[in-house]
């Protein structure tokens, strides 16, 4: 079936599978909804003209999905509708999205609610909480004081918000890997795979991560965990992690294994399917046919060449259920690599409907202390909720346009035209890098010269080219005129990122005149960008404070503080 056509059509989010509307304009009329036999599970048809609105429905989601796409055809008709139809359906039955709410960020509850219900729109049933240590953990309070974690009751009400628009929240926390701000106290110390920390493969000296899963101890501190977080979520699946256990490296080879065996065997988790990341048993056969029952691997890869296809298939092939994880490559980068994530997230969607996966998530991560506004996040989240709900018709995808009128509520389009440019700038400056942008990577690494790795590429003309590109996006930003309640924090979102990156390009430049190194510039104009980007650390927080938690803060603020404490400010 070929995608819904009419000019109206290409700026919806996701674009409909089939369908055509005229482009006319009629008087908005509430649906009547009828059952919709024969139509796929989360299916529906819409036909609207002048006299009626018909919503056929296969059961309740794709009667509430026929009413979130009469509401944005609402919205793009001026309070009116079109006159046609539209069938629909999902290529996969879950589509989700992953927040990362441990490293420098928690949300505030007014945060998530107000997404939850955008991506709602955007037919996202399925949203994760990745959980290290901000849940309030009785017991374990040294771990948590001071980064305003979650309490049991807030999760609950946001389970039942979720649940009444279709949205599965489902808990992911951290057991094995990942738990360095756990093993940095005394008191947890000892059950660390490397209590004296490790060597990365760059080289670089990291505290321990990666619990001893082979410790009884270990294993009773993840087992209160789980007891603890889990029922606060009605979902029939838990995230238990698994991956990157990097001190693991060199050890057993069972000992992942037995280690997912024995949370199997949990009582808390009995019922529940087990998800886990894919990256340990990834090109290892004899862990895919050894997983035991009720779990499904989350194949995990964020850059645009990440072999879905090969790592999915050997799953397809052991018989055994799959994810697709694609992620919004916003982290490491301040506003993102659009680029990027868009073709990160057409393959892991394509791989998806092909190889028969159960789902399909895409993942926001707090790298880099989460520097990422969150209207930046919310492009890759919401056009890669778009591929996950029909690839072939959402390849085609009026991105600006749609991004526009759906994620912005902007009829002027400046907002979508802007976000796209700044998402973008990292192509401009060049020095390609994985997981990261060149461009912003010297925010968080200020002792790297710019002369050397990965920065060979970057010379004068690849600064002025992203300078260019920034200040053609920024100059949007004034035209632009949201309408959705947040409107004016989406426009400081957009105007900080500007600026930070614009300043990103000025350190480069005069870095560039000297040796590559904050050392080198000149002692007038180093103390001038200190000033900068000390005034853009204000910005920072009060961005956002105005979504998130005050607890971590200042280790979202970290490296702004560091780059003015460098430059004299």
């Amino acid at each position: 079936m070929k995608a819904a056509s009419g000019g109206v059509a290409r700026r919806l989010l996701p674009i409909t599978r089939s369908g055509v509307l005229s482009g006319a304009t009629v008087a908005f009329r509430e649906p009547e909804t009828v059952p919709g036999p024969g139509l796929p599970p989360q299916g529906y048809r819409l036909e609207i003209s002048p006299d009626v609105v018909r919503l056929a429905a296969a059961d309740p989601a794709g009667a509430f999905y026929g009413a979130q796409t009469l509401g944005q055809l609402r919205r793009l008709c001026g309070g009116g509708l079109t006159p046609g139809w539209i069938e629909d359906w999902p290529d996969l039955a879950t589509r989700g999205v992953l927040l990362d709410v441990s490293r420098a960020r928690v949300p505030t509850i007014a945060t998530l609610e107000a997404l939850v219900d955008r991506l709602a729109s955007f037919k996202v049933n399925h949203l994760e909480l990745y959980f290290e240590h901000t849940f309030a953990y009785a017991g374990h309070e040294e771990v948590w004081t001071g980064t305003d974690p979650f309490t049991a009751p807030e999760l609950a009400a946001l389970d039942r918000y979720c649940a009444a628009r279709h949205v599965e929240l489902t808990a992911n926390q951290a057991t094995l890997g990942h738990l360095e701000r756990w093993l940095a106290h005394p008191r947890y110390l000892p059950l660390a795979a490397a209590p004296q920390g490790w060597t990365s493969p760059e080289g670089r000296r990291l505290p321990p991560g990666t619990l001893d899963p082979a410790n009884p101890a270990s294993r009773s501190l993840v087992e209160d965990l789980l007891d603890q977080l889990v029922p606060c979520f009605t979902s029939r699946r838990v995230h238990v992690g698994l991956d990157e256990p990097w001190e693991l490296l060199g050890r057993r080879e069972d000992e992942w294994a037995s280690y997912l065996d024995w949370l199997r065997g949990l009582d808390v988790l009995q019922g529940k399917e087990l998800l886990v990341w894919g990256d340990v048993p990834a090109g290892r056969p004899e862990l895919i046919s050894g997983l035991p029952d009720g779990v499904t691997v989350t194949e995990w890869g964020y850059e645009a060449d990440h072999p879905f296809t090969a790592h999915a298939g050997a799953l397809a092939r052991a018989g055994m259920p799959f994810w697709c994880c694609p992620g919004t490559s916003t982290w490491n980068s301040v506003t993102g690599r659009l680029h990027n994530a868009l073709d990160n997230c057409a393959a892991a969607a394509e791989a998806a409907r092909e190889l028969g996966a159960q789902g399909y998530l895409v993942t926001d991560w707090g790298d880099g202390a989460s520097q990422q506004p969150q209207a930046f996040v919310e492009v890759p989240l919401a056009l890669g909720a778009a591929l996950g709900w029909c690839v072939e018709a959402n390849s085609k995808l009026d991105i600006a346009g749609a991004l526009s009128a759906q994620v912005f509520e902007d009829d002027t389009g400046a907002s979508g035209t802007a976000v796209v440019g700044l998402a973008n700038a990292y192509r401009a400056f060049g020095a390609p890098m994985r997981n990261a942008s060149a461009l912003a990577r010297l925010l968080w690494r200020p002792e790297e010269a710019i002369a050397a790795p990965p920065f060979e590429d970057a010379g004068v003309p690849a600064v002025e080219r992203a300078a260019e590109q920034i200040a053609a996006a920024a100059a949007e930003i004034p035209r632009a005129r949201p309408t959705r309640a947040d409107a004016r924090l989406v426009i400081d979102e957009l105007s900080y990122g500007a600026d930070l990156l614009s300043w990103c390009c000025l350190d480069a430049r005069a870095r560039l005149d000297g040796n590559g190194t904050p050392g080198g510039i000149a002692p007038a104009r180093r103390r001038e960008l200190g000033r900068q980007v000390a005034e853009l650390a204000e910005r920072h927080a009060g961005c956002y404070l105005a979504r998130n938690r005050p607890g971590p803060l200042d280790e979202s603020l970290g490296p702004l503080r560091t780059l003015a404490q460098i430059y004299g400010a």
